[in-house]
């Protein structure tokens, strides 16, 4: 219980706090909160790819602590959440913070309709990540090369957003501006289910990290994260 508390708590706590962060920036234009989701999202991909590196120092760090500091199970439990959440949260703040942006943009875009469309599909892809990192990922590819694939995920999803970045900022062209923002729109939302879908990948690969700081939790988050996503994706889906 433990480790799902901690996984749990700093992955949501780091969204949150990166939503919050996002929904405070503002841009003078469409195409930056565009530009800055991409960015974003680059940045949690190659990040991903150095964290065994950190839990393998994280793990040095705490080995120490059974015999030579003298330390009682609470406290070497309390080192352990930190070093956790040392390890999560510039993921996760990044993470929260590029829907806020990408909302501001789809808002604008698509004539004032409800970015709540934009949770909702991001939601949906996160619930399919949970479920394919606890279930197939993580038992027949490992930790580091589920790492990777996320990774992948989201350099894709990046990527993808640059891509329609760059377009909004090319000249309209009579006549063709209509095809241009319906294209956009569906890379859009393909750029949103890899986000999520990658994002929950990372959780559960979290839970992996608990697993080796605090005990075993990955099917645990697994099952968890994709029962609670999938509830708020249909919470969050506009009706009528």
């Amino acid at each position: 219980m433990l480790s799902l508390s901690t996984v749990t708590s700093v992955f949501l706590g780091g969204l949150t706090l990166g939503a919050a962060l996002g929904a405070k920036a503002t841009f003078r234009n469409s195409s930056c909160s565009v530009m800055f989701f991409g960015l974003a999202e680059i940045w949690v991909a190659l990040y991903a790819v150095s964290v065994p590196w950190w839990i393998d120092l994280a793990t040095n760090l705490i080995a120490p602590m059974y015999g030579s500091y003298g330390l009682d199970t609470t406290a070497i439990a309390l080192v352990k959440g930190l070093l956790t959440a040392l390890i999560l949260l510039p993921a996760t703040v990044s993470m929260g913070a590029t829907l806020p942006w990408l909302a501001s943009w789809f808002s604008a875009e698509s004539g004032g309709r409800p970015a709540t469309l934009i949770y909702a599909w991001n939601t949906l892809g996160a619930a399919a990540g949970a479920l394919l990192a606890g279930f197939i990922l993580l038992p027949h590819m490992g930790f580091r090369n589920t790492l990777t694939s996320a990774s992948l995920l989201d350099a894709a999803a990046g990527g993808t957003a640059l891509w329609i970045a760059r377009s909004l900022q090319a000249p309209a062209v009579t006549g063709t501006d209509a095809p241009r923002v319906s294209t956009r729109m569906s890379l859009l939302f393909i750029a949103v289910i890899l986000s999520g879908w990658s994002a929950m990948i990372y959780e559960v690969a979290a839970g992996r990290i608990a697993d080796l700081l605090l005990g075993p939790t990955a099917l645990t988050v697994s099952l968890l994260l994709a029962c609670v996503v999938t509830g708020l994706t249909a919470v969050g889906e506009p009706r009528g």
